[in-house]
């Protein structure tokens, strides 16, 4: 019988954003930011987004740190996307402090994000092995990111200057995502779904109309069926198996044949995968 899902496809992808770290001086459309930052360090695949979510920074979606914990601890599609994460600055630090790219493709189950990075002896940024977005949620009103961040990068990205600080989070201000799911359904398969069920309809009905049609659906119909009409090819027969008809021919079952003897049932235990033919079998695997 034809499935459906041989005719309807879906497609979907997944949820890659940008988050940036920002004090709450950035929000002010007035206020000035290194845009420089847009071109290098990890700010260098977003482009102008920075400059589009100070410029929108009023329509984006308010979530508290309970919300936007829960809203981004998803691995691989999510229903928001780039945001902004508003975190405790003191007069001296920037008001765009970090960015935060996240792909899927190389991070967990839950974003390594969330709960920061630790610094090794070497001042390098090292992810934290397991992110516990659970135990974050005990107390959301106190997360915080220990992060590296730089105070300055070259023309080439590189920091040259990087700076331990622990960012306490007060918000973020989210983007929600474009529908990423999308079903596509093949006008051609979907023809010959219908006209193969057309088909089945139409001898359904023809079958339906037959007054004298007992179909044999189970081994009950088959007994039945050959005590009110028995078949002469068997007469004087014994029982036989499929196997042995298959391997003496049309011949022995035909009506008066001197092959025809009369045998004793035997109870003889088979493998069953010799219910069937090789034949059928290869058939079956191939179709």
């Amino acid at each position: 019988m034809p499935r459906w899902n041989a005719v309807v496809l879906e497609t979907s992808s997944s949820n890659v954003y940008a988050g940036f770290l920002v004090t709450e001086d950035f929000l002010d459309p007035s206020s000035y930011f290194n845009q420089t930052l847009e071109t290098i360090g990890p700010a260098l695949g977003t482009g102008n987004l920075a400059s589009v979510m100070k410029a929108t920074a009023s329509n984006l979606t308010f979530l508290d740190n309970e919300h936007c914990l829960q809203a981004y601890d998803v691995g691989f599609q999510s229903a928001w996307s780039n945001l902004l994460v508003v975190v405790d600055g003191n007069a001296s630090s920037p008001n765009w402090l970090d960015t935060v790219t996240y792909t899927p493709l190389f991070t967990g189950p839950s974003p390594q994000w969330l709960c920061g990075y630790y610094f090794s002896f070497s001042n390098t940024i090292v992810p934290e092995a397991n992110c516990d977005v659970g135990g974050l949620l005990e107390d959301p009103s106190h997360w915080h990111l220990p992060m590296l961040i730089c105070e300055y990068y070259s023309s080439g990205g590189a920091c040259l200057g990087a700076e331990p600080m622990d960012l306490s989070v007060q918000y973020c201000l989210a983007e929600p995502a474009k529908e990423h799911c999308s079903l596509e359904v093949l006008p051609e398969l979907l023809f010959v779904v219908l006209v193969c069920n057309t088909l089945k309809i139409v001898l359904f009905s023809i079958v339906l109309r037959y007054r004298r049609f007992h179909p044999v659906a189970i081994i009950g119909d088959a007994i039945s069926s050959f005590l009110e009409s028995p078949d002469c090819t068997t007469v004087s027969m014994g029982p036989i198996t499929a196997g042995d008809a298959r391997k003496r021919g049309t011949k022995y079952l035909r009506h008066g044949s001197p092959e025809i003897r009369k045998q004793p049932w035997r109870n003889i235990r088979k493998r069953w995968g010799r219910a069937a033919t090789t034949a059928q079998w290869i058939c079956m695997d191939i179709l």
